[in-house]
């Protein structure tokens, strides 16, 4: 009779138990970054003013707490994994949310997964971490975790590749948008320019080396400029314009030699979101349906008015075969 106990977590018993068998942590704590705010040198943070910023920095709110089962007695005592890096655990943690201080230069956004417990990258925290610092045993930290935390099995994430249509000349925005200096590549909505926006606004789950842009031949090395991060090997050069279909069917091609098994994500390279965070839920979703189901998934948004130069996703019930 073998009773593993703890070892069903990947986890030893005690730090002085003899490692005669190789384990892997198979649980994770996880969570997303919903808010962030600039504060100035001298801000308290949280209840009871336990914490104050020494300089001024971007302070991000994640939705978990002491009602989750993330001990209160770790304020201002632990870290977080966000983007592969920690970073601190500031003020009292509250019963629904805590803070973390992630720095003025970080490039953190709404929407990016927290590790609180799990392996983000190279770095890791494990629960004898957490346990340690408040002077309890992994036993205490997993089954703290309160219902109302999601439980979720998580199978391998498939490899993931990024397709950036950004061949288009931008005739619909003449005449700032011209051949040379399509709208792509300029800076119209916010702080830098449209295909810039896209690779960041993807670059928390999808990396730049899975990033493929199809341009052509007189926009490449501007684009090569703008987005230094990306491979040259990834920026595509088509050997003609022939509009939507044949870009992605050359990026596939491409694809297909690098990994079969791969999902493929395109994007226009000039779109606006004004929801990004729900914009990577969303993608990241369909990133799942598509891995599983080996299907194509069309995203789209409900218009708002008729417009010729674009298509509609017309929705057909699988039953009666009819438009619910």
């Amino acid at each position: 009779m073998v009773r593993p106990g703890i070892m069903l977590y990947g986890m030893y018993p005690t730090l002085e138990t003899t490692r005669s068998v190789p384990l892997t942590a198979v649980l994770s704590l996880r969570s997303t970054v919903v808010f962030i705010k600039d504060v100035p040198a001298n801000t308290s943070i949280s209840y009871g003013r336990t914490y104050f910023t020494s300089s001024r920095t971007r302070i991000a709110t994640v939705p978990l707490g002491y009602g989750d089962g993330y001990s209160r007695r770790l304020s201002n005592q632990t870290h977080v994994l966000i983007r592969g890096k920690a970073c601190p655990v500031v003020g009292t943690i509250c019963m629904d949310q805590l803070m973390v201080d992630i720095g003025e230069a970080a490039d953190v956004h709404v929407g990016d997964e927290v590790t609180l417990i799990g392996h983000d990258g190279s770095e890791a925290i494990t629960a004898w971490d957490i346990a340690q610092k408040i002077g309890t045993i992994p036993y205490e930290v997993f089954t703290g975790v309160t219902e109302r935390v999601p439980r979720v099995d998580r199978i391998e994430m498939p490899n993931v590749y990024a397709v950036i249509m950004a061949g288009g000349i931008g005739s619909r925005f003449w005449p700032r948008s011209r051949e040379k200096s399509p709208k792509q590549l300029l800076e119209i909505i916010s702080k830098g320019t449209m295909i810039q926006n896209t690779v960041k606004r993807i670059s928390s789950f999808i990396d730049e080396k899975n990033t493929l842009i199809v341009t052509n031949k007189i926009q490449k090395p501007l684009v090569a400029k703008q987005l230094p991060h990306i491979p040259h090997e990834n920026i595509i050069t088509e050997p003609l314009g022939r509009n939507t279909a044949p870009c992605i069917a050359l990026a596939a091609l491409f694809i297909q030699r690098l990994d079969p098994e791969a999902v493929m994500v395109v994007l226009p390279a000039d779109h606006v979101m004004q929801d990004e965070a729900e914009f990577r839920r969303i993608l990241n979703l369909a990133i799942w349906v598509a891995y599983e189901s080996g299907k194509l998934i069309t995203v789209g948004i409900q218009p708002t008015r008729p417009e010729t130069g674009y298509g509609y996703i017309q929705v057909i019930d699988e039953e009666d075969g009819k438009n619910p």
